[in-house]
Formats: structure tokens, sequence, C-alpha cells
């Protein structure tokens, strides 16, 4: 009997979160403007579903969503959207019921995003553009190198500074497949991390409103990067290094992304180092700190200071953060 109740109330609470992510992909397919924000509220329920029963009915609930939202709109779209949302609600699910912390969390989470963006990449370039993911970046390319000429033709039109324009041309000759494949990843890492981080918390105020316990995020002055995690990316970019001296094909790319998600967890910590600086010495508001640090992106300089205040603090641990520091400074006796 208590079988038939539990199978019962299974059926029940998959039949509602159903309901309401299709509820959801519909009001996100007819209203474009909402599309952006349902990516961050549909994995909530798939998470539910994990947290509450296992993997098998939250797979079932993607599933199931995918089939019903494919008849009343584009059948490809509603894959993609299936494989994106059902990818992180359910990598959400099994941190948060295996209880672990945020920083982990995001990682496995931004891990499953890199995955489903790359499938769902795959199936708008089979699928949609049918000539194969070469052909499909060619294209990409062409279509970039047409909005920055028709950009720089307004520019010439306006009378524009020749520095702008100059600027403009670099970067349209900087746009070749080679170079797209090399960024591609790196976008990759960076837009599924940052994807994680929102679903994170937006996931976590949902939950802890009905009583789930999550943890906290780390603040972003406590982030870092292990010294062991970038010797592992500075031997991998070595190695790419030595094989492009040989004219192994590969290498160049290996290289090439290499060199960026190298320069990418250097800035990264460099970020979090300077925030944790302003922050726990001078005492500036967060408001502040975050206003510096986004006028540092868009600053070319500013990438530089980045990258050395992280490796200063990778190499030195002076934020005491990394638990196996390269020197273990031993207190005096």
């Amino acid at each position: 009997m208590k079988k038939e109740k539990y199978t019962a109330k299974v059926i029940t609470e998959t039949a509602i979160m159903f309901a309401l992510v299709f509820l959801i992909l519909l009001i996100t397919a007819y209203v474009p403007i909402l599309s952006d924000i349902g990516m961050f509220v549909l994995p909530i329920p798939i998470t539910l579903l994990y947290i509450r029963h296992n993997t098998g009915i939250a797979l079932i609930a993607v599933i199931m969503s995918i089939v019903l939202a494919s008849l009343f709109y584009n059948p490809i779209s509603a894959l993609a959207s299936g494989i994106s949302y059902g990818f992180t609600g359910i990598a959400l699910g099994y941190c948060i019921k295996n209880k672990k912390n945020s920083q982990v969390s995001i990682l496995i989470v931004g891990a499953a995003g890199i995955v489903s963006n790359i499938i769902r990449f795959m199936i708008y370039a089979i699928l949609v553009n049918k000539k194969g993911l070469i052909e499909y970046i060619n294209l990409t390319v062409d279509e970039l190198k047409r909005v920055f000429v028709e950009s720089r033709n307004i520019y010439i039109s306006m009378n524009a500074p020749q520095e702008a324009i100059n600027a403009i041309n670099r970067f349209i000759d900087y746009l070749t497949v080679q170079n797209l494949i090399i960024i591609i990843p790196i976008a990759l890492i960076i837009s599924s991390l940052i994807q994680a981080y929102i679903n994170y918390f937006i996931t976590q105020k949902t939950l802890k409103k009905l009583r789930y316990e999550v943890p906290d995020l780390v603040p972003f002055t406590r982030i870092y990067i292990p010294n062991r995690f970038l010797a592992v990316l500075i031997i991998i970019e070595c190695l790419g290094i030595i094989l492009n001296s040989r004219d192994v094909k590969w290498a160049f790319y290996a290289v090439g992304i290499g060199h960026l998600i190298v320069s990418f967890v250097l800035s990264l910590d460099g970020m979090a180092y300077l925030a944790y600086i302003l922050r726990e010495r001078a005492k500036i508001p967060k408001g502040v700190i975050a206003i510096i640090l986004i006028i540092g992106i868009f600053t070319p300089i500013f990438s530089s200071v980045f990258s050395i205040l992280g490796l200063m603090d990778i190499m030195l641990n002076l934020r005491k953060l990394d638990p196996n520091p390269i020197r273990v400074i031993k207190p005096r006796e």
C-alpha cells in the first residue's frame, strides 16, 4: 500500500513539474524577450525532482517536456532547450542532494553547461545548417565579418577617428576559421561558468524559500585558482608548444586554446585578489568594486594587471586560501 501511495505521489509531482516546465517553455517561445530569463528558471523544477526523487524521474520530465513542446513549436529548438535545462537541472540537483559546496557545484554545473552547449552547437550545425561543423564555422566567420564591415562603413560615414576604424580592420583580419576554433572553447568555458553562477544563485534563493538547505555562494573575494591546477595547464601548453614546433597539425590549436585558458584563470584569480584588497583592506563598497572590475575588463592595460596579480596570488598564496601552497611559511619559534 505504501509503495502505491509513493508511486502516486511521484507521478503527481512529476506531472506538476512537467506542466510547469512546459508552461515556461511556451511563454519563452512566444515572448522572445523572456527566453534568456527562462533558461535560468527552467532548471529549477528538474532540480527539485532530482532532489526529491532521482535521476530517472528528472529525465522523464525533461523528455516529456521536449516531446510535448516540439508539437507546439520548432522541434529542433525544443530539443536544444531541453538539453540545456535538462543538463543544468540534473547537475544542480546532484550537487545539492550530495551537499557539494558552491565552488564545486558551479564547476560541475559549468561542465554540464559546456557539454550541453557543445551538443546544441552540433545540433544546429548538423540538423539546421546541414553542412557540417567546419562549414557552419565558415558561415559564422563570414556573417561576423559582414557585420563588422557594415559597422566600419558606418564609422567612416560618420567621420569617426581613424584609430577606431583601424581597430575594426584589425578585428576583421583576425576573424578566421582557425582563430574562431581557438576562441570557441574559451568562450564556451567562460559563458558556461557565468551561466552556472547565475543558475546556482537563482536556484539557491528559490530552494531556500522552499526550506531546502543549499550552501551559500562563496564570496567573489574568496575565489582562487589552485596552484596545482595552474601547473597542469602550463604543462599542457608547454607540450603543445613542443608538438607545434614539430609541425603536429592540431598542436597549433592546443597552444592557442591553452594560452587563452591560462590567461583567463590568471585574470580571474587576479580580479578576485584585487576585489579582496579593495574590500578587506581599503573597505571600499561592493558596488564601487564591481564598477572598477567591469571597467577593468574592458580596458586592455588592466588585463595584464589582473594576470600579474593572479600569478602573484597563486604562487605566494597571498590570501591563504590554497590548502596546498607552493611554499609553507613556518611561524618563528
